[in-house]
């Protein structure tokens, strides 16, 4: 169900909606609300197209890491290898688990979208009450996108 809402938009995004549906700032017919969801539309299909495939423990430690996080946007690079660095207080991979270390490994070697693609997977995640079996709590959370 469609919900009407009123929006600020910066700058910067009001000139990219005019200029990706080839309107002029004094062309007052650009259909914001249609522009808008087309945008978005478009940003969900990239994130669920690039949505690595990670093991249940894998989901696990990376959802640990981010426990109590708050994304009021996602900060742009993406840093998620790091920020598990970060987590166990460690600067040298030689010092941990290997599975921890493959996993960092694994997501420093992914490229931007596919790790905004889990810091979304995520904020959904710590965003909203689950019940029912991981496995099924994961696939609700991938067909959100």
């Amino acid at each position: 169900m469609a919900t009407k809402k009123s929006v600020f938009l910066s700058d910067r995004t009001a000139e990219w909606i005019k200029d990706a549906t080839n309107k002029s700032e004094f062309d007052q017919s650009v259909k914001w609300s249609e522009s808008i969801n087309a945008t978005f539309d478009q940003f969900r299909f990239l994130l669920q197209s690039s949505m690595p495939d990670l093991s249940m423990e894998e989901w696990t430690i990376i959802l640990n890491v981010y426990a109590g996080s708050y994304f009021p946007a996602h900060g742009i690079p993406a840093r998620i290898a790091l920020d598990m660095m970060d987590h166990v207080g460690k600067i040298d991979i030689d010092n941990l688990a290997s599975d921890y270390a493959d996993l960092i490994r694994k997501v420093y070697a992914m490229s931007q979208l596919e790790q905004i693609s889990i810091l979304y997977f995520v904020q959904i995640f710590w965003g909203n009450k689950w019940t029912g079996e991981w496995c099924d709590i994961v696939s609700k959370i991938k067909s959100k996108f």
